[in-house]
């Protein structure tokens, strides 16, 4: 610290702590010295309007708050200072009464003040608040862009259960924009992560990553339209479809360990059929691949049981989404939809 002081108040602002007034061992201090520990440094800011020895200090808002304390005379003051992050002090209104060695807080949109030592250089039970009124809550984020697009090939496009191979190959064309930006971990297919230990290969105009094959090739036979979201390194969203095939059998069928149940334009779910019991998480995800809600962690019952999502009660915004059954070994997705 520049200067040896005693009876010093303390606060942060800015990721800066500020040393306050004190007793320099003659006679009360005005000096204010901040510390910034990224660079291990000290510099001077703008004294006190007067020489404060014990005061008390907080930050409050984006200001720091110097409150009572002893003055040049060794009497104890009402004074009431602030500054900001500039260190331009301003007097503030004045405690109801004097005192030293106080301590002070902030809770919410107020300051406390406590104890201390009054005029009479006697102890003190008081304590005083002063509340200032809450700002205004910030104004609503501007609506976000249009998504961006990007054209999506698979290949294999057909799958069936017999189909040899760890992967489906994702080739991401984006449409105007530079396949770099692409943070690769967001993307989900179908609402599947990518495989990150598979190939990838990136340049400026397309990427072509790996995902994991059994999530789809265990799907019942049919034609799917497989959506494909991400975001950009900017947090911009992206989303593209393409068709896949599956050559489903009625053997297949049977082992699906998931299956989409409807019950309304407002309550849908999930069948969970296990043959076995076995440790499953199901996780509800949203069309960018976040988890919005677990519906169960823990052992399964062996056969088939359901689950209802958005449960009783629960309200959620409409549109797609996907449940998501991960156990040891394997994951199973599907697509559900919450109409109102």
């Amino acid at each position: 610290m520049p200067t040896a002081r005693t009876g010093v108040a303390g606060a942060a602002l800015d990721r800066q702590f500020w040393v306050i007034g004190g007793f320099d061992g003659t006679a009360p201090s005005s000096a204010v010295d901040r510390f910034d520990p990224l660079s291990g440094s000290w510099s001077a800011a703008p004294a006190l309007p007067e020489p404060l020895w014990f005061p008390a200090a907080t930050a409050f808002g984006d200001r720091v708050w110097v409150i009572g304390g002893m003055d040049a005379s060794f009497l104890r003051s009402d004074r009431v200072y602030s500054a900001g992050s500039d260190g331009v002090w301003r007097s503030e209104s004045s405690l109801p009464a004097a005192l030293a060695v106080a301590t002070i807080g902030a809770l919410s949109n107020c300051l406390v003040v406590a104890g201390g030592m009054d005029a009479s250089g006697m102890s003190s039970a008081l304590a005083f608040s002063q509340c200032v009124e809450a700002p205004p809550p910030p104004p609503p984020p501007p609506p976000p862009a249009d998504t961006l697009t990007a054209v999506l090939t698979l290949n294999p496009i057909t799958l069936n259960a017999s189909s040899n191979g760890q992967w489906i190959s994702a080739h991401i064309l984006p449409n105007g924009w530079a396949a770099t930006d692409i943070v690769i971990p967001s993307l989900r297919l179908d609402g599947v992560p990518p495989d990150m230990g598979g190939p990838i290969s990136v340049t400026a105009t397309d990427l072509t990553v790996k995902f994991p094959r059994a999530p789809f090739a265990g799907r019942a036979g049919g034609n799917y339209d497989l959506a494909l979201t991400g975001i950009t390194t900017e947090g911009e969203s992206f989303r593209a479809s393409t068709p896949l095939v599956v050559q489903g059998s009625t053997v297949v069928a049977r082992k699906r360990t998931l299956r989409p149940l409807a019950r309304g334009p407002a309550s849908t779910g999930v069948v969970v059929s296990l043959q076995r019991a076995e440790p499953v998480t199901i996780d509800v995800l949203d069309v960018q691949g976040r988890c919005v809600d677990r519906l169960y962690q823990g052992p399964s019952a062996t056969g088939e049981w359901t689950l209802d999502w958005p449960r009783a009660g629960q309200s959620v915004p409409r549109g797609t989404y996907f449940v998501r059954l991960s156990r040891v070994g394997a994951t199973d997705v599907v697509r559900i939809a919450v109409l109102r």
